[in-house]
């Protein structure tokens, strides 16, 4: 009952795009998991943005997806900026945190102005620095668990866990 029921002519660009800057060497899982989530949500389109290194486990576990390959000396703007077609974006899942990832999620942030979701590494990072989402054009959304939203708040898992709805507010 969520999702209206799809006209017959129509095609997958009626249904939108969303682009996701997942994964690392180690982390397929996280890409994975998120890309088929993504898939589930009845998107159109889904183009995961992947180092090389995952490539092969990500296409064979959701053949369906659109896989953007890069390398490890890929400038993460120009990662980014194709990223930038979709209509909506996701960031974090598995990413890592090192210099290009956290050069990855400031470019987002600064540039990116439609529906923007950060999850997991991408909030790890975040916490380094939230009051970057200020100033974003982005409609953005995150989605923490306890760890993560205790990093954000600067506070401890257990505190966040006594008091959810404070910490949400607050935040």
């Amino acid at each position: 009952p969520v999702f209206k029921k799809r006209e017959s002519n129509t095609h997958k660009g009626t249904y939108g795009t969303a682009a996701l800057i997942v994964g690392s060497y180690g982390m397929a899982g996280a890409a994975i998991l998120a890309l088929k989530g993504c898939l589930k949500s009845g998107v159109g389109i889904a183009k995961a943005y992947i180092p090389d290194s995952i490539y092969p486990m990500v296409t064979v576990s959701a053949p369906e997806a659109v896989c953007n390959v890069y390398k490890e000396h890929t400038d993460a703007k120009d990662i980014c900026h194709k990223a930038f077609l979709s209509d909506a974006l996701l960031i974090g899942c598995g990413l890592n945190i090192g210099d290009k990832q956290r050069q990855m999620l400031s470019y987002v942030i600064e540039s990116y102005d439609k529906k923007l979701l950060i999850d997991a590494d991408g909030i790890n990072m975040l916490a380094e620095g939230i009051e970057c989402i200020k100033h974003s054009a982005a409609d953005i959304v995150l989605t923490p668990h306890s760890a993560e939203m205790a990093r954000l708040c600067k506070v401890t898992t257990k505190k966040i866990e006594e008091n959810r709805i404070f910490y949400a507010k607050t935040l």
